[in-house]
């Protein structure tokens, strides 16, 4: 294994290292904290006051009422909402304005809910059959790694004169 070769510094690096290395620290000019800061800055802060000075607004979640529109409403090749605007993959066109029955809403919702009941039937049902699969294919290999085993030894049965 080779050892890795060292450098030697010279005294202007060895200077600029320790210069480096060396840690500055000033008093917070609001609290008095110790605040680490470059060896050329003047004054400091600390982040506590820097807060206090833009607080942060919290915002409280609210519950959000349910859209007029149906999920998906702007993927749609056609859509009317309550208003009788016609959307055309989301885009308004004005010139249809109210001559277009309003879209069903409900119909679509019940629909959307259907389809993805049996998106969820499809994929627990096809993760039964990778499960099948793949019990399946685990038996086949300790069947045929059996097999070689069994063979294995019968070879070395006949070599050492053990036969039956």
């Amino acid at each position: 294994m080779k050892s890795k070769k060292t450098k030697k510094l010279s005294t202007k690096q060895v200077k600029l290292l320790h210069i480096s290395s060396k840690k500055k620290y000033l008093s917070c000019t609001k609290c008095g904290d110790d605040v680490e800061v470059d060896s050329e800055t003047i004054a400091a802060k600390c982040y506590k006051c820097t807060l206090a000075m833009a607080p942060v607004s919290i915002k409280l979640t609210q519950k959000k009422e349910r859209s007029k529109n149906p999920a998906g409403w702007r993927f749609m090749a056609e859509y009317v909402d309550a208003g009788g605007n016609v959307y055309y993959f989301g885009e308004v066109q004005a010139n249809l304005k109210g001559t277009k029955e309003i879209s069903d809403v409900e119909a679509i919702r019940k629909d959307q809910k259907k389809k993805r009941e049996e998106t969820k039937k499809k994929k627990v049902l096809r993760a039964k059959m990778k499960e099948e699969r793949l019990t399946k294919q685990y038996a086949k290999k300790q069947k045929a790694k059996k097999k070689a085993e069994t063979k294995k030894k019968k070879q070395f049965d006949k070599l050492n004169g053990k036969t039956k």
